[in-house]
């Protein structure tokens, strides 16, 4: 079995036999086919898989074919008719559009599981270019995120980030602001009764190695280049990411993930289902 935050993710899983959607896209050739391929190697869910035009080679998988992908997806999730979904290859801001309308979200946020190239993982946030922009969006993945590491079992060791060292203030205004909204956060989660949080200013690596397993980055924009850099220049892996703002379990993906990533995603939507 896995270790880390992995390894709960695969405990909970096991033994369980939910049916999960997977979106295959067609927006590269190969998209398809690596949704297909874990589809096939998954043994902790019954799998179903959503996609635009019939794949060949899939005559094993439940396959449903749709004009509208991403709308299905989210309908099957509505309908109960599934018990998790994962994104997979399909439309991201296609799907988030659905699902702000159909579960008239207020509020979403996505919640990702990182590796690193030497196997310490942890949940990073925000990741979508859009998310945590403003202290209130990160405070609201901040608590978000140590409900799910509950639901696993763990209190998360939080690293709130920003955007230099705590000596550079005064190089520049966006600094300064970056670093005063990193103290707010921490001083609001600490006022709230969560101790297990600090603020590690830039240093993401310090965060790393000293065992913090939630780390909050400075806004989507720079989460986003940071799960990049690590899942496709690092050596590192993106398995999926946690839907916060609804009351189902959806867990977000890369069109540019791997097959084996994609069988991650769904035993994590296997593993947050019941």
């Amino acid at each position: 079995m896995s270790e880390g935050l992995l390894g709960l993710f695969e405990e909970r899983a096991r033994g369980r036999r939910p049916t999960i959607a997977i979106g295959a896209g067609w927006e590269r050739g190969d998209y398809a086919g690596k949704v297909l391929q874990a589809a096939m190697a998954v043994d902790f869910a019954e799998v179903v898989v959503v996609t635009g035009r019939d794949i060949p080679g899939s005559d094993d998988v439940t396959v449903h074919v749709s004009d509208d992908a991403e709308g299905m997806l989210v309908e099957l999730l509505r309908s109960g008719e599934v018990d998790g979904v994962v994104r997979g290859s399909c439309s991201s801001s296609r799907v988030l559009t659905h699902l702000k309308r159909v579960f008239r979200a207020s509020r979403l946020g996505r919640i990702a599981l990182l590796e690193t190239s030497d196997g310490r993982d942890f949940l990073f946030a925000p990741v979508g270019v859009d998310e945590g922009h403003t202290v209130e969006e990160r405070l609201f993945l901040v608590r978000e995120g140590i409900g799910l590491g509950r639901r696993l079992g763990v209190d998360l060791k939080v690293a709130v980030l920003g955007g230099g060292r705590k000596s550079d203030v005064g190089r520049h205004k966006k600094v300064d602001s970056s670093l005063n909204e990193a103290e707010e956060i921490l001083n609001t989660v600490k006022e709230e009764g969560y101790s297990a949080i600090e603020n590690y200013a830039i240093l993401i690596e310090d965060a790393v190695e000293e065992g913090s397993n939630f780390i909050i980055a400075p806004d989507g924009i720079t989460g986003n280049l940071i799960f990049r850099t690590l899942a496709y220049l690092g050596g590192g892996r993106g398995y999926g990411a946690v839907m916060t703002g609804i009351d189902r379990v959806y867990i977000d993906t890369s069109r540019a993930a791997t097959a084996e990533e994609y069988v991650a995603a769904i035993m994590m939507a296997s593993a947050l289902t019941g």
